[in-house]
């Protein structure tokens, strides 16, 4: 990002951290992580020591996180660096607290943040790591042009409601009652013994089994208070016996 667009952020971190809050705040605690496979995985659960709240900032800080996310400049920051897959062996070198667009949205579903401005902080991490590793004539670096400029309108449009920060009780999930208008259909515990017609054809003498689409019409029609149901292989089924034709 440029001067211009750090100062406008610096602007938004500055105002979000003189908000007042009621309890002390914890200091932020991350210990550094050691590459696996080439990618560093930063925690999004929160410590036992230093749990998360939902406020009325880390919500609209969603919504934010979602535009930056469905942009087509956040290609390049949606997942950690893979440091093997791209060829880039000294990345882990140079940045020494990697993050992504992901990373911070699995931390604010999580409440990982105690307030809106440690989510800020992150985001701003991510252009911050691209301005030390890209130099600015690469396409990865015009890609972070695009999304902190998409970034600093989206915050402006947040200015006149950053008034005050506070904490939102988690919604309460009920159940779903099962519904009471389920049939219940009769359950035959003898079974069914069933003895089909000899069908002719013509004035012939019958040939062999009768086809099927007359057997189902007559057990439809002499039949008609059973259950019945029908296997994958065509044969009609009566409460678990298998009628065979």
């Amino acid at each position: 990002m440029n001067d211009a667009q750090s100062s406008s952020l610096k602007g938004c971190l500055a105002r979000l951290e003189s908000l007042g809050c009621d309890v002390p705040i914890p200091p932020r605690q991350e210990p550094k992580i050691a590459p696996v496979n080439g990618i560093v995985q930063p925690m999004v659960m929160p410590p036992p020591n230093r749990k998360g709240r939902t406020t009325n900032l880390t919500k609209k800080f969603r919504t934010v996180l979602d535009v930056m996310i469905r942009s087509k400049s956040s290609y390049q920051f949606r997942h950690a660096v893979n440091a093997v897959k791209l060829h880039v062996f000294n990345y882990h070198n140079l940045i020494t607290r990697p993050m992504d667009l992901y990373t911070v949205k699995k931390r604010l579903e999580n409440c990982y943040y105690f307030r809106a401005a440690e989510a800020l902080e992150d985001i701003l991490l991510i252009f911050s790591n691209c301005r030390s590793f890209n130099s600015p004539e690469s396409p990865v670096f015009n890609d972070a042009l695009a999304l902190c400029d998409l970034l600093c309108a989206r915050m402006a449009k947040l200015q006149g409601e950053i008034q005050t920060e506070v904490v939102e009780a988690p919604k309460i999930r009920f159940r779903a009652r099962q519904s009471s208008k389920f049939v219940h259909l009769p359950v035959i515990k003898a079974p069914v013994l069933l003895q089909l017609p000899a069908l002719r054809r013509g004035r012939g003498r019958p040939r062999g089994r009768p086809k099927f689409a007359r057997v189902k019409r007559f057990l439809f029609n002499e039949h008609k208070d059973f259950p019945r149901s029908y296997n994958n292989a065509g044969k009609i089924i009566y409460d678990g016996t298998l009628v065979d034709y």
